[in-house]
This record gives structure tokens, C-alpha cells and sequence, in this order.
């Protein structure tokens, strides 16, 4: 597989007070298709994807665990933010 990566960019939501950084990825796909069926994919956050083909089957990945881990890591690092903020206040 190859692939190209984009300009980074980053950019200020001011409604929800919070920066967000996007990279664009293009992606060429070396391997042959072993058929003539093409598949829709979408990407989010509770399903990590859900797949649906041409033939009528899909498939759901959950990211449950994931999503888990995300909430967990970001409320650490949330919680040594204020430590951080509130020693700073003190120098």
C-alpha cells in the first residue's frame, strides 16, 4: 500500500472553544480486487466502521473499547492540565 500524506491543518472552533488539527491522507491501494463488488464505508467514533456491500451484507466494528480508553485518557490528561494550571498560577 501507498500513501501520501497531506498539509496539516489546524483549526480554532470558536463555538465549541477547541482546536482541532486535520491531516489529509491519500491512500493507493496496491492489492487486486478478487471481485467485481464495491462497498461503502463509514467511519465514526461508538462504530469504528460500518462496511455495507453491493450484495447487501455489512459489517459493523464496534469501538466500544475504544471509545473507552479515549474518554479515560482524556480525563487524565484533563485532571494533570489544572495541576499544571494551578502551578502555574502559583510562580
Amino acid at each position: 500500500m501507498a500513501w501520501k500524506k497531506g498539509r496539516l491543518e489546524i483549526i480554532y472552533n470558536d463555538a465549541r472553544r477547541s482546536w482541532y488539527a486535520h491531516i489529509p491522507v491519500e491512500v493507493e491501494i496496491l492489492a487486486k480486487a478478487r471481485g467485481s463488488l464495491r462497498a461503502s464505508v463509514d467511519l465514526g467514533i461508538v462504530n469504528l466502521a460500518t462496511v455495507y456491500a453491493e450484495d447487501g451484507t455489512w459489517y459493523i466494528f464496534k469501538g466500544g473499547s475504544v471509545l473507552s480508553q479515549y474518554e479515560y485518557y482524556s480525563k487524565k490528561i484533563s485532571r494533570v492540565q489544572k495541576v499544571l494550571a494551578r502551578h502555574h498560577k502559583a510562580l
